[in-house]
């Protein structure tokens, strides 16, 4: 579902929106008149599912607030606020952790923008930048997804030292706070860390790890990927037939869950297997 909300502004004015859901993870965005994106945001922490912004208007003018689920299909009743800042600076909708983190949260969402156009050292330097706030807060789950994208970063870059410091800091993270979908995330990109400098053994144990903390935790999407990457390191190495089990395998799921991209993907590698062979 889509639901535009719109409502009247002044330049200068700073305005806190908050949309809350206890049936759906919420998802917001605010437009200007012309349609131009002002502001989104999926979640105010990791562990707020909840959607808020915190915005200085521009210009004089109607704004729309546009609400949705962040995953397709999903719905539910929803409560949508608006505010303006109070003089006083504090927030009439969020608490000033919650101000914290969303704040902090913004900062990481830019490194993850930056990361997605390839611009990796913006986004080095804005998740150094989350990083250091999330410490300061005591936010250790963002903590940990920040180490986790610093990694993923670096290993974009081919810096496979720096990449393996920072994800082992997450894996540390992950197990002191017993987050095991941080922990299965943190072996993945690992695993191919490992797979990108051909120590295909040490990648098989992180991807074997990563498939069972997946199973553990019931994250059928990471079971996927991580199934898919233990047929390309089995391919790699001329194991066919684990790899036909592997690959079948992320095909399942991928179907079962209607995971489009992977399920196409699965086909591919399954038939580069049989040619292979």
């Amino acid at each position: 579902f889509v639901d535009v909300y719109t409502f009247e502004g002044q330049a200068g004015q700073t305005i806190t929106i908050l949309l809350e859901s206890m049936a759906f993870n919420t998802y917001l965005l605010l437009e200007d008149e012309q349609g131009n994106q002002l502001a989104d945001n999926d979640d105010i922490a990791w562990d707020n599912l909840n959607s808020a912004a915190i915005v200085s208007l521009p210009t004089d003018g109607t704004y729309q607030v546009i609400a949705k689920s962040y995953e397709v299909g999903q719905q539910g009743q929803y409560t949508l606020r608006i505010a303006t800042t109070n003089t006083d600076q504090s927030n009439p909708l969020l608490s000033q952790r919650e101000t914290q983190q969303l704040v902090v949260h913004q900062v990481f969402q830019q490194g993850r923008k930056n990361y997605g156009q390839a611009e990796y050292q913006e986004a080095i330097a804005d998740f150094t930048n989350a990083l250091e706030l999330y410490q300061k807060i005591g936010d250790h789950a963002g903590e940990g997804q920040t180490y986790i994208e610093l990694g993923s970063t670096y290993e974009a870059l081919r810096d496979y030292g720096q990449a393996i410091t920072y994800l082992k800091q997450s894996l540390k993270i992950a197990r002191e706070i017993n987050d095991l979908a941080l922990e299965g995330s943190t072996y993945n990109i690992l695993g191919i860390v490992y797979s990108n400098q051909e120590d295909n053994e040490q990648a098989l144990s992180l991807f074997h790890q990563t498939l069972e903390t997946a199973q553990e935790s019931g994250d059928r999407t990471l079971e996927a990927i991580a199934s898919n990457n233990l047929g390309a390191v089995y391919k790699e190495e001329g194991n066919y037939g684990q790899a036909l089990i592997a690959y079948r395998q992320a095909l399942e799921i991928s179907q079962e869950i209607e995971y489009r991209a992977l399920e196409s993907k699965s086909h591919n590698n399954l038939g580069e297997v049989y040619e292979e062979m």
